[in-house]
């Protein structure tokens, strides 16, 4: 049985969160190198972010990348925004329908609008297919009044923007689960016939963790995206300055590396 207003209730509700989250995507922002630092250095007896990595840092790190427009610290996997014109830590990419890039402080809550977009787009794709299809099958032999064009329209627009997000939020989680950025770039094996070979990053600590790492350690707190959830999630990482690696691919890497074989 079609409960009306129910539907008409699921709707506004998915449409108000959307909203909601498409601010906090835009507020507070995606994280910057200079901002996080202060907030990273606020609590200890560091007055420079680059010594207090090294002392968290279970790796021997000598150098470090400064960028000269920012005139700052350029974390690892962190890039320059030429429209922002700012750094973004952990920056997965600059995202036109925000007018900002997506980074370390709303990646998570830019999955979540993505997902709650699609799922009301596909609660609309729902509710018009079923006026359609009750509209043609209520037509008696002979019986050539149309079904409402704005109805047709409607089932149309939302099956675009249902298989728009269905893709796009299909490749953003499949990002998140390979803890791979946008905007990050493969090293590639040389080999003698110019074939190259994918040997991992090392930052994939499975699929199961990655996923943590951007969505929160409990399952329950993969839906919630208040500020003190989202510090829980930065302290992770130290606030996006240091990231936890794989071992064994790190290893493999260094070993490559020191053949010759890394580009």
């Amino acid at each position: 049985h079609y409960n009306e207003y129910a539907h008409t209730k699921v709707l506004l509700f998915l449409y108000v969160i959307s909203l909601y989250l498409y601010y906090k995507v835009i507020s507070p922002g995606y994280g910057t190198p200079r901002a996080e630092a202060k907030m990273l250095l606020a609590d200890t007896s560091y007055t420079r972010v680059e010594d207090y990595i090294m002392a968290q840092s279970k790796y021997k790190l000598s150098n470090f990348n400064y960028c000269d427009a920012c005139d700052f610290l350029k974390p690892e996997r962190t890039h320059h925004c030429k429209t922002c014109n700012t750094c973004v830590l952990k920056m997965d990419h600059h995202c036109p329908w925000f007018a900002v890039c997506i980074g370390i402080r709303n990646h998570k809550r830019f999955i979540l609008f993505l997902n709650c977009a699609l799922v009301y787009t596909i609660t609309i794709w729902i509710d018009s297919f079923r006026h359609v299809y009750l509209g043609i099958k209520s037509m008696g032999p002979g019986d050539d009044t149309p079904v409402q064009f704005k109805i047709c329209y409607l089932l149309f627009t939302a099956s675009v923007f249902t298989l728009t997000l269905l893709v796009f939020t299909g490749y953003s989680i499949h990002l998140v689960l390979k803890n791979i950025q946008d905007k990050q770039q493969k090293r590639e094996l040389l080999m003698e016939e110019g074939q190259t070979i994918d040997e991992g990053h090392i930052y994939d600590l499975g699929y199961y963790e990655n996923w943590r790492q951007v969505m929160g350690q409990k399952w329950y707190q993969w839906v919630l995206f208040g500020e003190s959830d989202n510090d829980r999630i930065l302290s992770g990482t130290f606030r996006g300055f240091l990231f936890p690696v794989n071992d064994t691919i790190l290893e493999r890497q260094q070993d490559m590396l020191n053949k010759g074989l890394l580009l």
